[in-house]
């Protein structure tokens, strides 16, 4: 009875909607502005910017951390509804000349209680050059898409720009097997643009700090650790950021994209905003609260 009486319904609304004539269905839209009769002033504190941690809006955007997955973090299982290889995102083997070289994330010796991870890499044959190297933030889900990658250049790795300088901080140790030292710096296509040297490394954490200088520009560049010694040594929080910051604060945010910002007056910022809040699960929602002060 009640599919009998659904058809019947379906037909009967069919045949009207054919019996609408074609002036009436072709008649356009009309919108009347009436600029002498202004509504409701809207106030200009209402008027701010939506910050969500989306398509890369913070890190590898807003955020001058040049240098993806530094902590090591970024791919614990635990942080993830759908369980990722421990292969630690972001990082790649680097094999120069027959070099043999294995990388996987370690827990052994926490660099601090918020640092559970750092990376282990074992040189067995360091051929001219063996290491690791970081892609930076190029492989967004956006650059997956073939509607984008077809119609844009998507930058493809870390940019530097010639005479600029970068400023370097790792936290480093080592097996006794490991005698160093460390080469760093940018690669690109024509070679190393930038490079440190890193020396002293013993079984202990240990900070080093260098100040790098690209000798040329270049939008596709990786940041390599390397080193032509055998052995065993760990990274954890490598970090690289431009040296010209927003109002030059260290740790600070890309001055380009932070002006045009600041450019716009906003008189509020809306955060975390939309379902980031939520997080992966529950246990790793944002916390906001822990994003003030250092």
């Amino acid at each position: 009875m009640f599919m009998a009486q659904y058809g019947k319904t379906c037909l009967t609304l069919l045949a009207t909607v054919l019996l609408i004539p074609n002036s009436f269905a072709a008649e356009p839209g009309k919108i009347t502005v009436k600029a002498d009769q202004p509504g409701i002033t809207i106030s200009p504190n209402l008027y701010g910017v939506f910050y969500e941690e989306i398509s890369r809006a913070g890190d590898g955007g807003l955020y001058a951390e040049m240098i993806q997955n530094r902590s090591f973090e970024d791919t614990k299982k635990e942080l993830l509804s759908v369980p990722l290889s421990e292969k630690p995102g972001a990082w790649e083997l680097v094999k120069e000349d027959g070099a043999n070289v294995i990388m996987a994330l370690d827990d052994s010796k926490p660099l601090n209680e918020k640092n559970k991870h750092s990376l282990k890499v074992t040189i067995t044959n360091p051929g001219k050059g063996a290491g690791v190297a970081n892609i930076g933030f190029h492989h967004t889900d956006v650059g997956r898409d073939k509607r984008i990658t077809e119609k844009y250049q998507l930058q493809n790795g870390i940019p530097v720009q010639k005479g600029k300088q970068y400023n370097l901080s790792v936290y480093v140790r080592s097996e006794a097997d490991f005698k160093g030292p460390l080469i760093v710096g940018f690669k690109g296509k024509t070679g190393m643009l930038a490079e440190g040297k890193i020396t002293g490394i013993g079984a202990d954490w240990k900070k080093f700090e260098i100040a790098l200088t690209a000798k040329d520009t270049d939008p596709e560049t990786k940041f390599v650790i390397t080193s032509e010694s055998a052995g065993t040594f760990y990274l954890d929080m490598v970090s690289v950021f431009p040296k010209d910051t927003f109002k030059n604060r260290p740790n600070g945010l890309r001055a380009d994209l932070a002006q045009m910002v600041a450019d716009m007056n906003p008189k509020f910022v809306r955060y975390p905003g939309g379902c980031w809040v939520a997080g992966h699960t529950l246990p790793y929602a944002v916390r906001w609260k822990n994003t003030i002060g250092d």
